[in-house]
């Protein structure tokens, strides 16, 4: 008869619930974007023939924008841009050192996608109407 091994059924329960966490997210985003597709750039356009330098691996447009809703959806309070930014490091969405985030997020907030409002840290964000 086998032994229950108390801790590896622990680890193993522990990936399930990060699993599921990202899988959750992963529907928010989705259902963000039913109905949109992305436009692709023509092949023939002139900017689409040019020698282009070689980089890492880049995000699906859309990818970060989403994934920063669904992370200020699934918040019970708003964020700071560097929580946002470090939540979307640990699922691997953006690089550590990447700056993309605020970028984005200062481009959400002129779109109206996202509020903007002040804490005593700093600013925060948030899906929902800012509170003053």
């Amino acid at each position: 008869m086998d032994l229950i091994n108390v801790k590896e059924i622990e680890r193993r329960i522990s990936e399930h619930k990060k699993e599921i966490s990202q899988l959750e997210q992963l529907l928010v985003i989705s259902s963000a974007f039913d109905g949109k597709k992305a436009t692709k750039r023509a092949a023939t356009s002139p900017s689409a023939t040019k020698a282009k330098p070689v980089r890492g691996k880049r995000a699906k447009r859309g990818s970060v924008s989403g994934a920063i809703i669904a992370t200020l959806s699934s918040s019970s309070k708003p964020l700071s841009a560097g929580e946002v930014r470090n939540i979307l490091v640990e699922q691997g969405v953006v690089k550590k050192g990447s700056t993309t985030v605020y970028a984005m997020l200062s481009q959400m907030t002129k779109k109206g996608s996202v509020k903007k409002g002040k804490s005593a840290d700093g600013a925060v964000y948030s899906t929902s109407p800012a509170k003053k």
